[in-house]
């Protein structure tokens, strides 16, 4: 594993500007306070807890620079060890900066903060944690804990530690008293750690242990925010007694975000070299202006919500526009009243054109598949046509066997593209939210498969227990429920004396359930995972186009609901459809 270690992207630069620069700031903010300060328990404590959060930040961008999946998760696990003891340190920070480890024994002291650290780190070099690991084309890689007892008990550390943290703090600030400036040094802690630990555990625990979807991992971008605040605090209101101008400038202008500060009036009091050189103009020719006039080419901003985050689009001075992400904090005087906002600003400009790039290409694909798929059923249709008529004038049985057979091929090609675009009408369908009753539609799916093959033989079942219309767009219901039928119909076992498909439609309180049950061939346990998946069939008969399934999906998606699977080869298969009432 150690060769894998060494296989990264070097090359890539943003990467480096992303995540390993802002490593950089932390490692700064370290030799500051190591340096340049008085050393106390407090500075020491510290200057070890944003040292561990620069290796941390450096782990993370080794992780996205990595070129294969066993290196990143490699590097993660790296970034894992090392984040746990950085829980560690910022207790330790917090009980010294609030004069709360005095009261605590020592021994207590350390098993409290120690000692989950250490055993979580023989977790992680026991590799007894686990994770999945694919590549993404906006975070390079994503990597998602499987859970588990091991893998649980590491995040849950992670996810207390830093809530303690906040706590701990948001208690020291409320009980402070006699200082106005110390009220103000808590709360930009508070205001820095909030964010990437609030955004963190809902984001990179919370989405893929409770809701199994894929983490977003802003964490270490957000990071950022602790460290505007650190400087803020040590800066303006001497956190730790001393704060040299010079190291400051250094810090701010080696920051790769873009920091501005505005007042209440939106005029700008503060802009570091990187946002003077993202919008093209010097300090002091946008000093005491107005945001509006040089930022947002003239546009009226007023309702926009400048401390929160999200992309905007700006207008820099040559006219060029260009996307930022920007999130902020409130700008407090010593007196705790709101006199502006903090603004950091990262030019995601070349990301965004990328995406356009990707829409446009998506759209184009969409097209081509389209057209084609009309344009290739019209040469099909001749050619049904003539079948038709040598089935009438061919008296030959070698010929009519085989022009049975390009007739067969011919219609089960045309069924294929006329598939196709119904899967394209259902992924562009605009939704159209109507009254719909359930019994009506159930029963009209039913007569429609009446032509189909092996119809007489099934004895089918409907049972809708609604005892309302229920508001859903119709196409999209209809589509995935047809589908789960016909695919049931195909998939019937032949040699069954009874073949049933069985139809019901029910509701909870938040719900509507609708299950399509059949007692045919069944489904591999190995086959259910890819089902969904679009040309996959899980039997070997040539039945079907491998699209059905795929659209049922498709359709319950844009309905904001699930669908699962249940089935035994062999026994039969239920599939169950969710949608929010």
């Amino acid at each position: 594993m150690r060769a894998e270690l060494f296989n990264l992207n070097f090359p890539g630069w943003d990467i480096i500007a992303l995540s390993l620069l802002p490593a950089t700031i932390n490692f700064a903010i370290f030799l500051y306070t190591t340096l340049f300060m008085p050393q106390s328990e407090t500075t020491r404590s510290f200057s070890i807890f944003v040292f561990l959060l620069g290796l941390w930040q450096a782990g993370e961008g080794l992780v996205k620079m990595s070129q294969t999946p066993e290196a990143g998760l490699e590097w993660n696990r790296i970034s894992t060890f090392i984040i746990v003891f950085v829980i560690s340190a910022g207790l330790s920070f917090v009980l010294d900066y609030t004069k709360w480890k005095k009261r605590i024994p020592v021994n207590l002291y350390f098993f409290l903060i120690f000692f989950p650290a250490i055993f979580c780190s023989f977790l992680i070099v026991a590799r007894l944690d686990m994770y999945t690991i694919i590549q993404s084309y906006q975070w390079f890689w994503v990597i998602n804990p499987v859970p588990s007892v091991f893998t649980g008990i590491i995040y849950l550390w992670a996810a207390l530690g830093g809530l303690v943290v906040l706590a701990l703090l948001l208690f020291h600030f409320r009980s402070i008293r006699e200082s106005e400036i110390k009220r103000k040094r808590s709360l930009l802690l508070i205001v820095g750690l909030s964010i990437p630990i609030i955004s963190g555990i809902t984001v990179e625990i919370i989405l893929p242990f409770f809701l199994k979807q894929d983490n977003v991992p802003i964490t270490n971008s957000l990071l950022s925010v602790f460290s505007v605040s650190t400087l803020i605090a040590i800066r303006r209101y001497k956190i730790f007694e001393y704060s040299p101008n010079y190291l400051w400038g250094k810090i701010k202008d080696a920051m790769t975000e873009g920091v501005i500060i505005i007042d209440n009036n939106e005029k700008v009091v503060f802009a570091n070299k990187v946002f003077c050189k993202l919008v093209g103009f010097g300090f002091d020719k946008i000093e005491n202006r107005n945001i509006n006039e040089f930022l947002f080419g003239g546009e009226e901003t007023s309702g926009m919500n400048m401390a929160g985050l999200g992309e905007i689009r700006i207008t820099a001075r040559d006219g060029t526009k260009k996307w930022v992400m920007v999130s902020g904090s409130p700008y407090l005087d010593e007196k705790g009243n709101t006199i502006g906002t903090i603004l950091l600003l990262a030019n995601i400009t070349e990301r965004v054109g990328l995406e356009e790039k990707l829409k446009a290409s998506n759209h184009d694909l969409k097209t081509f598949i389209y057209r084609s798929s009309h344009d290739l059923r019209t040469p099909l249709a001749s050619v049904l046509g003539l079948m038709e008529l040598a089935k009438i004038e061919i008296t030959d049985p070698k010929a009519r066997e085989y022009f049975g057979y390009i007739d067969s091929l011919t219609k089960k090609m045309d069924h294929l593209l006329l598939t196709l675009i119904q899967v394209m009408s259902v992924r562009d369908h605009v939704l159209k939210i109507e009254d719909v009753d359930p019994g009506e539609l159930l029963n009209e799916i039913v007569r429609s498969l009446k032509y189909q093959e092996g119809y007489d033989l099934i004895n089918f079942t409907v049972e809708n227990h609604m005892s309302e219309r229920v508001r859903t767009d119709r196409m999209l219901l209809h589509n995935s429920v047809f589908n789960l039928m016909e695919n049931a119909l195909l998939y019937r076992k032949r040699d069954a004396s009874d073949p049933q498909i069985t139809v019901k439609i029910t509701e909870d309180a938040k719900s509507i359930l609708i299950e399509v049950i059949d007692n045919g061939i069944g489904i591999k346990e190995e086959d259910q995972k890819k089902v969904f998946d679009m040309f996959f069939r899980a039997t070997r008969l040539s039945i079907g186009s491998g699209l059905g399934l795929y659209m049922v999906k498709t359709s319950v998606d844009r309905l904001g609901g699930r669908v699962y699977l249940e089935s035994h080869e062999g026994e039969g298969t239920r599939f169950t459809v969710v949608l929010p009432k």
